[in-house]
């Protein structure tokens, strides 16, 4: 996160007006989780910024299974290293080999790290994800990627030139998944509100979310 105000085409999710800025005037240190570091300058509401990411959230009864979702993810995700996230770009370029090689097997064989228990899973996603952009121009263009987690679907679009922002609610996801795909941009927050002026982005992507 850098020292602006990456916030000109974010709403506040309780006025829905686009009058967001840091409380401090200044951004808060990298990966820190910082209370009210955020305000709306319209109504004064405040939101945190989790992992160093902007949380533009607001619970209420229709969010329970997101907050369900947040404490399995936290069992499930808090621990992880997240240097061992599954969106790094050597993993997509062996997906790349992979998909073109006519010797998968000797291919995987040949690798001198392990390949992951999950690589058929993610293979099984990179196809229909591949198949589903490959008509897209995505270079130069500003994507959203809804529930981005990881970061799987996200470091895809990054490295087709895409100008990525990616969105999810699950703090123990993209406490990770920012460091995977840090050339995006993150923000947290909730659906079916997205807290984002109305014809921000030129694409919006949702993939297993």
């Amino acid at each position: 996160m850098d020292g602006s105000e990456p916030f000109a085409d974010c709403l506040c999710p309780r006025c829905k007006t686009a009058s967001l800025g840091w409380a401090s005037g200044i951004a808060p240190p990298e990966d820190e989780t910082v209370d009210r570091a955020i305000v709306c300058r319209a109504c004064q509401a405040a939101y945190d910024v989790v992992h160093g990411v902007p949380f533009l959230g607001v619970y209420g009864e229709a969010n329970f299974l997101g907050l369900l979702e947040i404490a399995s993810g936290a069992g499930t995700y808090g621990g992880m290293d997240p240097r061992f996230f599954d969106a790094r770009p050597e993993l997509l370029d062996l997906l790349d080999e992979y998909h073109l090689s006519a010797r998968r097997d000797e291919l995987l064989r040949k690798q001198t790290t392990p390949v992951p228990s999950w690589f058929s899973n993610r293979y099984s996603e990179y196809v229909p994800f591949r198949a589903l952009t490959a008509d897209l121009e995505l270079r130069g263009r500003k994507v959203l990627d809804v529930g981005a987690g990881l970061g799987f679907d996200s470091q895809i679009l990054v490295r087709a030139g895409a100008n990525v922002t990616c969105f999810d609610s699950c703090p123990p996801l993209f406490r990770i998944g920012r460091r995977a795909v840090a050339h995006a941009r993150w923000v947290g927050g909730l659906t079916p509100l997205l807290p984002f002026v109305d014809q921000s982005f030129d694409v919006v992507v949702a993939n297993a979310a």
